[in-house]
């Protein structure tokens, strides 16, 4: 096995008799993302002179020097980051106060991409060993350390217990605006919005009782007075004996975050209105893929149709439309996908119950964020009293209401047809007129119930007695009127 000492982005392997040491003086912890001990061996407890009743449930910052504590805070990022911790040195403390030189095997413990914990083994390195060499190697190990702190994404700075600025990295500058020189021994009072100000003193007075890491989304102000919405991590520094003296702060930005969730619950806003102005409509609003998959159902479409949200979404367009009408919803998809749109088309779509209604309905396209057509959506309105209304006039326009027959008007219109067609066809129409004698007299004598009911049945007999092709009217009181067709073309007779 060979150990190697980190130094920036070079290593060098151990001794062979470095590396003897250094097994033989092995540890091992574990501690969760909030540096809470949860695991102390045998080997760690003759290391530090803790025992695990005294480590377990405890911030590992127990057992760095001061000066180090950031170190703690480096570590967890890099770790986060996926980098390569298998051999970091340093210096941490002994339960007397004594220095250590240990050092690190540090790997993380994933559950679902998420990092739970913290594996560390701890080599103590012999005096031996830590020779004038090896100071070097740990003053490189912190400079390694330090420009990682430089070149961190995420704003990092220290500060004691009053609330004074210590240190402060390139990221904290462009996070606040704040150049090294501006806030260095100014206090971080700065950065707090005055609404934040009581609450900043809360968490230090928490920090100050429990010792444990606080994270939390907060609002801070950046130099030039706007708000910096920022995801926030701040560690205790504590001293050998377990005061805290100053707090490490760790903060990222989360504006896309804030932007993102916003628009999230604009969209949502507007989801809502416009679905509430679509149940509200009258009118039945669907939608659905071009597969004809119903992807949504109003109230209104509940109403006209009588199947529900619930029974309709997933399944197909069709159970409305009809097997009758497939050919016509294709003809209408075609019309859409070429761009022209279907507005107040009158046609017939069928309900739950299997009953026909007479529906208008007009028609749309549903692109995505490319502009493609994914769906169609209709809105279809229930026309049936308009059609039963337009039906009723037009009987009334062309037939007798008495008699059923049709009237004058439609008589004529009928000739109209009849006698061009009657030239095309080398035939003649025959017009017979037939007037009822004597129902003046009836009607006179028992009354008109009893002449009408002579001239429905008079109608009955005469409308069972022609031809399909012909047409009788009724066109006054007592006149019927007959309209019929001749063949001019002999008909051969037939041998049997």
């Amino acid at each position: 096995m060979q150990y190697l000492r980190a130094q920036g982005a070079h290593a060098r392997p151990l001794q062979a008799e470095q590396e003897t040491t250094l097994i033989n003086a092995s540890a091992t912890m574990r501690k969760d993302t909030n540096g809470i001990v949860q695991e102390w061996s045998d080997g760690a407890a003759q290391l530090f002179g803790y025992s695990a009743q005294e480590m377990i449930g405890r911030s590992v910052l127990c057992l760095f020097p001061a000066d180090r504590v950031n170190e703690e805070v480096v570590l967890m990022q890099m770790i986060q980051e996926g980098q390569d911790l298998s051999y970091i040195e340093t210096i941490l403390c002994h339960k007397d106060g004594t220095s250590l030189p240990v050092a690190l095997n540090l790997s993380g413990i994933w559950e679902d991409s998420k990092l739970v914990a913290i594996s560390s083994s701890i080599l103590h390195i012999d005096q031996r060993v830590y020779n004038a060499q090896h100071v070097q190697d740990v003053l490189a190990q912190a400079q390694y350390l330090q420009n990682i702190v430089d070149h961190a994404d995420a704003a990092i700075f220290s500060l004691d217990t009053r609330g004074i600025v210590h240190s402060w990295n390139p990221a904290a500058q462009s996070l606040f605006g704040y150049a090294f020189s501006d806030i260095v021994g100014h206090s971080v009072d700065r950065l707090h919005p005055l609404d934040e100000h009581e609450n900043w003193l809360r968490v230090m007075r928490n920090m100050n009782d429990d010792k444990q890491v606080h994270a939390a989304d907060a609002v801070r102000l950046h130099k030039d007075g706007t708000l910096v919405h920022v995801a926030m991590t701040l560690t205790p520094i504590v001293n050998e004996a377990q005061e805290l003296i100053g707090v490490n702060a760790m903060m990222r930005s989360i504006e896309d975050k804030i932007r993102a969730r916003i628009t999230e619950l604009t969209l949502k806003r507007q989801s809502k209105y416009f679905e509430a102005i679509v149940n509200s409509s009258d009118d039945a609003i669907i939608s659905n893929d071009l597969h004809g998959i119903v992807q949504s159902w109003n109230l209104s479409a509940e109403r006209l149709f009588g199947y529900t949200a619930k029974e309709m979404i997933g399944q197909s367009i069709m159970a409305i439309v009809g097997h009758d009408k497939e050919i016509e919803e294709k003809r209408l998809l075609d019309q859409l996908i070429a761009g022209t749109p279907v507005t107040q088309l009158n046609t017939v779509r069928r309900r739950k119950n299997g009953t026909d209604i007479h529906v208008s309905i007009s028609m749309s396209t549903l692109t995505d964020d490319t502009d493609a057509v994914v769906g169609v959506s209709t809105i279809a309105r229930d026309i049936s009293d308009r059609i039963v209304a337009e039906q009723t006039i037009w009987q009334h326009a062309n037939f007798d209401i008495l008699t059923h027959l049709p009237n004058q008007r439609l008589l004529t219109n009928r000739a109209q047809q009849v006698l061009p067609e009657c030239t095309r066809r080398q035939e003649k129409a025959a017009v017979v007129y037939i007037d009822i004698d004597r129902l003046k007299d009836i009607n006179d004598e028992l009354g008109h119930a009893c002449g009408d009911a002579l001239l429905v049945e008079v109608a009955a007999r005469m409308s069972r007695a022609i031809r399909m092709q012909d047409t009788i009217a009724h066109l006054g009181e007592t006149n019927l009127w007959c309209l019929s067709t001749v063949s001019l073309t002999p008909i051969p007779s037939i041998r049997w």
